[in-house]
Protein backbone atom coordinates (compact mmCIF):
# COMPACT_ATOMS: atom_id res chain seq x y z
CA UNK A 1 0.00 0.00 0.00
CA UNK A 2 1.48 3.35 -1.33
CA UNK A 3 -0.66 5.61 1.60
CA UNK A 4 2.60 6.95 2.72
CA UNK A 5 4.49 7.30 -1.23
CA UNK A 6 4.54 10.93 -0.55
CA UNK A 7 7.15 11.00 2.42
CA UNK A 8 9.75 8.83 0.61
CA UNK A 9 10.55 12.68 -1.55
CA UNK A 10 10.67 14.80 1.86
CA UNK A 11 13.39 16.85 1.54
CA UNK A 12 16.29 16.84 4.27
CA UNK A 13 14.76 19.94 6.13
CA UNK A 14 11.34 18.09 7.03
CA UNK A 15 13.09 14.85 7.99
CA UNK A 16 11.30 15.50 11.41
CA UNK A 17 8.00 15.53 9.51
CA UNK A 18 8.92 12.19 8.13
CA UNK A 19 9.94 10.57 11.37
CA UNK A 20 6.77 11.34 13.13
CA UNK A 21 4.07 10.83 9.69
CA UNK A 22 5.81 6.98 9.01
CA UNK A 23 4.54 5.63 12.35
CA UNK A 24 1.04 7.62 12.35
CA UNK A 25 0.46 6.49 8.76
CA UNK A 26 1.53 2.82 9.87
CA UNK A 27 -1.13 2.80 13.12
CA UNK A 28 -3.46 4.20 10.33
CA UNK A 29 -3.33 1.83 7.75
CA UNK A 30 -3.67 -1.18 10.55
CA UNK A 31 -6.53 0.02 12.34
CA UNK A 32 -8.23 0.20 9.06
CA UNK A 33 -7.74 -3.15 8.38
CA UNK A 34 -8.69 -4.49 11.81
CA UNK A 35 -11.79 -2.53 11.32
CA UNK A 36 -12.91 -2.45 8.30
CA UNK A 37 -16.73 -2.32 9.21
CA UNK A 38 -15.83 0.88 11.66
CA UNK A 39 -17.95 4.51 11.08
CA UNK A 40 -15.80 7.11 10.55
CA UNK A 41 -16.22 8.71 14.32
CA UNK A 42 -14.99 5.26 15.44
CA UNK A 43 -11.71 4.97 13.54
CA UNK A 44 -11.48 8.25 14.80
CA UNK A 45 -11.72 7.29 18.28
CA UNK A 46 -9.61 4.25 17.44
CA UNK A 47 -7.03 6.01 16.26
CA UNK A 48 -7.09 8.68 18.71
CA UNK A 49 -6.76 5.62 21.60
CA UNK A 50 -3.59 4.34 19.47
CA UNK A 51 -2.05 7.68 19.19
CA UNK A 52 -3.10 8.07 23.49
CA UNK A 53 -4.89 10.95 22.83
CA UNK A 54 -7.48 11.39 25.34
CA UNK A 55 -11.05 11.13 23.79
CA UNK A 56 -13.79 13.01 26.32
CA UNK A 57 -17.18 11.88 25.19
Amino acid sequence: MWSDAHEHSVPWNQMADLYMDVPNNTIGIEVGKTNPNASIYDLVKIIMKELAIVVVE
